[in-house]
């Protein structure tokens, strides 16, 4: 899948209420890329990862930049917009 589909499939989900841990996990699925590594490649652990996914922590902002880099989107900025919520970002 492309980055706009990936997008897309983030958006259907996002808009049907399902957790944004589950459709990152997904979405990195059918993508080929693991959690762990976008854990270890923002500098963080996994389970730091998952607690930012299920909104118990604040998103950082290289964790932003890393999702972007390997998959080309933000999955939380996707998830802002269907929400109309805003996420806490540490820096």
């Amino acid at each position: 899948m492309n980055t706009a589909e990936l997008v897309e499939v983030l958006e259907f989900l996002s808009h049907r209420k399902i957790p944004l841990a589950y459709s990152v996990n997904l979405v990195c699925s059918v993508a080929g890329v693991k959690l762990q590594e976008l854990a270890v490649e923002a500098g963080v652990g996994r389970n730091h990862l998952y607690q930012m996914l299920r909104g118990t922590r604040p998103v950082s902002v290289i964790m932003r930049l890393t999702f972007e880099r390997r998959l080309g989107l933000d999955p939380w900025a996707i998830n802002d917009l269907k929400s109309g919520a805003r996420t806490n970002e540490e820096n």
